[in-house]
């Protein structure tokens, strides 16, 4: 789900995905589409590819939710994405994180500064964009204050959904490899929830929840949001 432009990718043939999405998009038990992988707008054949293939199908109206990697978004692939039936005109993105230790950590490097850019692209192509930013609390170098950090960043881009998730230790990943450098507790039955790290203690964790509960409150109310 996440990648490098940089970085070699296993690439299935593009004869293939397009079949796929004319199985999927030509058939009327699906309810909505959801695209995983941000790396597809890596490569713009692709993406041009799948998305003329979406508009030619049967249902190409499936409501669609694809994540994106707000480093390669673009005026071209914003008027692209118009032609797909965006679930309530929703770009999602993975924000997780603003403080910067905690991103080195992530092998994550995105100036703030330039995410922004991206959303005021966004906005300024598609003035009626809703965008909504996924985020993950107990990252190693993040706390409870970083984090309420995260979610006012968020909230001053004037996301309309703001989507916070606990951090999951999968078996493979980087953090899983290096659970003993950052202090893991998690749970040892899937999905691997953590409970805590070396900076993100058990008693941040709880307050976390407690926060999120108030935070997915007042998006659930507009008018609180946006004052």
């Amino acid at each position: 789900m996440w990648g490098d432009r940089d970085t070699p990718f296993n690439k299935f043939p593009i004869e293939r995905l397009l079949k796929d999405i004319e199985i999927i998009y030509n058939n009327p038990n699906v309810a909505v589409v959801y695209f995983l992988d941000s790396c597809i707008f890596y490569m713009p054949d692709y993406a041009k590819a799948i998305i003329d293939k979406i508009t030619t199908c049967k249902y190409k109206d499936i409501p669609t939710i694809c994540t994106l990697d707000a480093r390669v978004l673009n005026e071209e692939m914003i008027r692209s994405l118009q032609k797909v039936n965006l679930i309530h005109n929703q770009y999602q993105f993975g924000l997780q994180a603003v403080d910067p230790h905690t991103l080195k950590t992530m092998n994550r490097y995105f100036p703030l500064e330039k995410f922004k850019e991206k959303m005021d692209i966004l906005r300024k192509v598609n003035p009626k964009a809703e965008i909504g930013l996924d985020i993950i609390f107990g990252l190693p170098g993040d706390n409870y204050e970083t984090f309420r950090n995260t979610i006012d960043f968020a909230l001053k881009l004037r996301a309309s959904k703001i989507y916070p998730s606990p951090l999951l230790l999968l078996p493979g990943t980087p953090f899983y490899n290096d659970r003993d450098k950052y202090g893991f507790k998690i749970d040892n039955n899937p999905p691997y929830m953590v409970k805590s790290n070396n900076t993100y203690s058990k008693e941040d964790m709880q307050k976390t929840r407690s926060f999120i509960l108030w935070v997915l409150g007042i998006m659930y109310f507009p008018a609180i949001r946006d004052t």
